[in-house]
């Protein structure tokens, strides 16, 4: 298959931007959507194991409870303010998972040293919202990630069992 290489090259340079307002007239269809999360399940993991899971939000209310506790944005007078690339028409919260019983139990059976688990969800987070990002770029939308917030908080607003580790903003502009 060719592929436009111009083109492509549009779609990285858009997809490294952080975009902090959003058109909140249009929705994001459900079937863009659904191509969403397929790019960020089917992508890259250590031994193709889930280190994630996913939080797809589009009620308005919780996407305004989440931006309340995004406290990191800072302006050159020293003010700071909520993050708002988690206003975006849809949020993804990505939230870190333990390593399955399938993976201790291949550890054990091959008497291999448990590794550092938390290296697995960075590694398997950072390539999974990367994904999500440029595809969410290729099919016409914007984005914004967010690292900047108050873990507790989204826990309890999003009823986590797991650490929320990197939030991404999706939407019209």
């Amino acid at each position: 298959m060719q592929y436009d290489l111009q083109y492509l090259k549009q779609i990285i340079t858009s997809s490294q931007h952080c975009q902090r307002n959003w058109d909140l007239t249009q929705h994001i269809s459900d079937e863009h959507l659904q191509m969403l999360i397929y790019a960020v399940t089917q992508c890259p993991s250590k031994q193709n194991h889930a280190w994630y899971q996913i939080h797809v939000i589009t009620n308005r209310n919780i996407i305004r409870n989440i931006h309340q506790h995004t406290h990191g944005f800072g302006f050159t007078d020293g003010t700071v303010t909520n993050n708002p690339q988690t206003l975006a028409n849809t949020v993804i919260v990505f939230e870190t998972l333990p390593p399955s019983n399938k993976f201790i139990k291949s550890k054990t059976a091959w008497n291999l040293p448990s590794n550092n688990t938390r290296d697995h969800n960075i590694m398997s987070i950072g390539i999974a919202s990367g994904y999500l990002n440029l595809v969410c770029h290729m099919i016409g939308y914007q984005s914004g990630f967010c690292s900047c917030f108050d873990k507790d908080k989204i826990m309890q607003i999003l009823d986590l069992q797991n650490e929320p580790f990197v939030i991404l903003g999706i939407g019209f502009v």
